[in-house]
């Protein structure tokens, strides 16, 4: 009986250090479990991080371009600006030129008036010129007449 004691004590011993290595092994597998569940976290941690990285990069780009596309904005606005005032520098070189024209025409008018009034002052000369002419032919015949009727010694 004693040997059953004790062979039934060993084997209750053997049954306690058994489940005491399968508490061992359960509690090893829940550490196992829980640090996979750990890595598993720190992986998403790590990929969240990644996306956020992904997403502040993208950000940037696009600020970026856009500011990149405000640049180009300026620069059309500013081309623009120069190509109007290209333009109205145009218009004036054009007005400068109208008007020297204007002067020009008026100017020659101006001279064609001086000629004309010229002509007219010599138009009138050469008629002036030709009543003394004709006031001379007439004395000259008032004079061969008075001498006709008056003789040729009264009239000296």
């Amino acid at each position: 009986m004693e040997r059953t004691k004790y062979t039934q004590r060993k084997s209750e011993r053997k049954k306690e250090k058994w489940k005491e290595e399968e508490r061992k092994k359960e509690k090893w597998k829940e550490e196992e479990r829980k640090k996979e569940k750990w890595k598993e976290e720190e992986r998403k941690k790590e990929k969240w991080k990644e996306e956020e990285r992904k997403k502040e990069k993208w950000k940037e780009e696009e600020r970026k371009k856009e500011k990149w596309k405000e640049e180009e904005r300026k620069k059309e606005k500013w081309k623009e600006e120069e190509r109007k005032k290209e333009k109205w520098k145009e218009e004036e070189r054009k007005k400068e030129k109208w008007k020297e024209e204007e002067r020009k025409k008026e100017k020659w008018k101006e001279e064609e008036r001086k000629k004309e009034k010229w002509k007219e002052e010599e138009r009138k000369k050469e008629k002036w010129k030709e009543e003394e002419r004709k006031k001379e032919k007439w004395k000259e015949e008032e004079r061969k007449t008075k001498i006709r009727e008056t003789g040729f010694k009264e009239y000296f």
